[in-house]
């Protein structure tokens, strides 16, 4: 017999089974041209898919047919009971408008996902009386009525996944589903709602619920979850808009909030959690963590972690660009790179061109800009259009002479290490007048050329509030026998008399107008703790010649120490503003009676690290295990870090310190 004949004697049940891991509809439709025993079988099967991007429809058209058809032919006993349409966004600029069949057709439906379609309203209401479980994933919507018709039509409904898209007609997008077990609603960044984007819920019985903000809105919970066993609520922008106040029932808690006092009402007790996740992001995680780890009296596993940025096409709240030629990204980089003007949400930017011959340069407009990297050491020109006010943090190293306008976009910084390459005849004008850093703390400037000093103290002029001083010298061999004449200034910048605390050189050479300018700031800086110098030098005769000269120089600061540090300090890195830690009065019930495990993934080290890191060792009477994973991939520095921690006393006699 031959094979296809044998084929043909199988059960019924079997082939169905057999047909229903077939990929598409479109596959499973064309069997019915094998044989007259095939023909009737696909309106039988159970499991349908349409996916457009496996069947490279052109005409989006004939594709909603092809499904209108294909449902209304389908005559099995039991029905469709999973169907699944996704869509390839890029396969057409017309969007796919689902037939009316696809709402009344499908009574005996199970399990429904949609992707990138468009849903149409009906006079008719929908009707998935049998649907348990739902993902709409970038679905336009006739509009929020028909969103509340479409969920109150699911009277089983247990599994909810909500992707919102921008533009989709939905502004609140409203959850009342009294049997409804699992939620996972998330926000794409982009969304122009004017902070009216949210979620309303009502759903007694969920056991899990995920809300996802990218970057804000806003979540009302109308009811108590008492069933709610986990619960992940992620928000990026820092005006609060999702309370944990409803969720005092969880027992396994994942949050990622840029606020900590709104984040709950006080008085609540977190009486079941006994698992806690919190990321270590933003720069309030240290006074969330104190608030929960008071609230939460029998925890027993604590994760500290640093996630990565979600990345969405739609709206991009991280973008790096690395380039070695002209490249064209479509929306998102064109040869110029002015297409970034587009990119309106933007948070993180991070544009490294290495070498680049045909590109005219970077033009930047991006007004929610808070972290900016640009390493650009060509010939090109590099520019902002607009004012950024919301940028914190800011590494900015250019080879060109539009300096100045970069600079007046940058004034709310509270963090900036600038790297200005250009002739040594074009620094002064590097830098723009009339401008003012009133919120900058932390400054590092790299010397390039001597010349580079000449920009000092116009930024210390201008930066009322400084705290901290970094100069990095990296002399090209060119420099190294030129001798600039530096003019020390009449009038003393105001944060020398004020405010900086810390001053810090590398590669310090000593040279003669480098001497004039560490004098200068020692002398003048009357709330100086501490000013180190890293020299380049590795001869102890100049380093303690260097010493002699800088420790006879007087000092304003009568608590000034003078150190010479041993080596190279790492580079510095640009990170978000560090969280204060204050060593709590009291110690939380949970760390005295509960908690056994402490898990911290991307651990860096940093001081309010390890002073987090350390109360928990010192507190935790029940602690068994603590497991600590670095970013770092310097064996040296992680030996350093196990080193400190494991002096650390620990209250718990039976814990373990693992370094992954």
């Amino acid at each position: 017999m031959p094979p296809v004949d044998r084929i043909c004697h199988l059960p019924d049940a079997l082939l169905l089974r057999i047909l229903s891991e077939v990929p598409t509809a479109k596959d499973v439709v064309a069997t019915m041209v094998l044989s007259k025993r095939w023909e009737p079988l696909w309106k039988s099967v159970p499991k349908l898919v349409y996916d457009d991007s496996y069947q490279n429809i052109d005409d989006v058209g004939r594709f909603s047919r092809f499904v209108d058809r294909s449902l209304i032919l389908h005559e099995a006993p039991c029905g469709v009971r999973d169907m699944s349409i996704e869509i390839d966004c890029s396969s057409s600029t017309t969007p796919v408008i689902l037939p009316r069949s696809l709402y009344t057709g499908s009574r005996i439906l199970v399990s429904l996902k949609l992707n990138s379609v468009t849903l149409k309203d009906v006079s008719s209401l929908p009707s998935f009386p049998a649907l348990k479980t739902l993902s709409l994933a970038s679905v336009k919507y006739p509009g929020e009525e028909f969103v509340r018709r479409l969920l109150s039509s699911c009277h089983v409904l247990e599994d909810l996944d909500v992707d919102q898209c921008v533009d989709d007609n939905v502004t609140i997008f409203t959850v009342k589903v009294p049997s409804l077990k699992s939620a996972s609603l998330y926000k794409s960044a982009g969304r122009s709602t004017e902070g009216e984007d949210g979620f309303v819920i009502d759903a007694p019985s969920l056991e899990y619920l995920g809300i996802f903000f990218d970057p804000v809105g806003f979540c009302v919970i109308e009811n108590d979850m008492p069933n709610l066993v986990t619960a992940a609520v992620s928000a990026a922008y820092s005006s609060p808009g999702v309370t944990l106040t409803s969720f005092t029932s969880a027992k396994r808690l994942f949050i990622c909030l840029p606020y900590s006092k709104d984040a709950y009402s006080l008085g609540s007790v977190f009486h079941r959690l006994v698992y806690l996740r919190i990321c270590t992001c933003e720069t309030e995680w240290l006074n969330l963590l104190m608030r929960l780890l008071n609230d939460s009296p029998n925890l027993r596993f604590l994760k500290l972690q640093k996630m990565p940025s979600k990345f969405d096409c739609n709206g991009v709240g991280s973008f790096s660009l690395q380039r070695s030629g002209a490249i064209d990204l479509g929306a998102c980089v064109a040869p110029a790179v002015k297409s970034l003007c587009a990119v309106a949400s933007l948070k993180i930017l991070s544009v490294i061109n290495l070498s680049d011959n045909h590109a005219d340069g970077i033009l930047i407009d991006a007004p929610s800009l808070e972290i900016m990297r640009i390493l650009e050491n060509t010939e090109v020109f590099c520019g902002i259009e607009h004012n950024m006010p919301k940028i914190e943090t800011a590494n900015v190293c250019v080879t060109c002479n539009r300096t100045e306008k970069i600079l007046s976009s940058l004034t709310s910084l509270q963090q900036l290490r600038l790297c200005v390459m250009t002739s040594k005849d074009a620094y002064d004008a590097a830098y723009p007048e009339g401008i003012l850093f009133n919120r900058l703390v932390d400054l590092t400037l790299c010397i390039f050329e001597p010349e580079c000093l000449n920009l000092l103290m116009p930024l210390l002029k201008d930066s009322p509030k400084l705290r901290f001083l970094k100069l990095e010298q990296v002399h090209p061999p060119e420099a190294m026998n030129r001798r600039p004449c530096w003019n020390e200034p009449t009038d003393v910048p105001s944060c020398l008399l004020s405010s900086l605390e810390a001053f810090e050189w590398s590669q310090y050479e000593g040279r003669e107008e480098e001497i004039k300018v560490a004098q200068f700031i020692i002398r003048n800086s009357a709330c100086l703790k501490n000013a180190t110098f890293y020299p380049k030098s590795t001869d102890p005769t100049e380093k303690l010649e260097m010493l002699k000269e800088l420790s006879v120089s007087p000092r304003s600061s009568s608590i000034c120490q003078l150190d010479f540090g041993r080596g190279t300090p790492t580079c510095h890195k640009i990170a978000t503003p560090r969280p204060c830690w204050n060593d709590p009065s009291s110690v939380p019930e949970c760390l005295s009676a509960s908690l056994e495990t402490l898990e911290w993934v991307r651990y860096q080290g940093s001081k309010e690290e390890n002073e987090v890191a350390t109360f928990i060792l010192r507190s935790g009477r029940c602690l068994k295990k603590v497991t600590i994973s670095s970013t770092s991939t310097d064996s040296d520095k992680k030996l350093e870090m196990l080193k400190e921690l494991s002096l650390s006393f620990r209250r718990s006699p039976t814990c373990q310190l693992a370094f992954n």
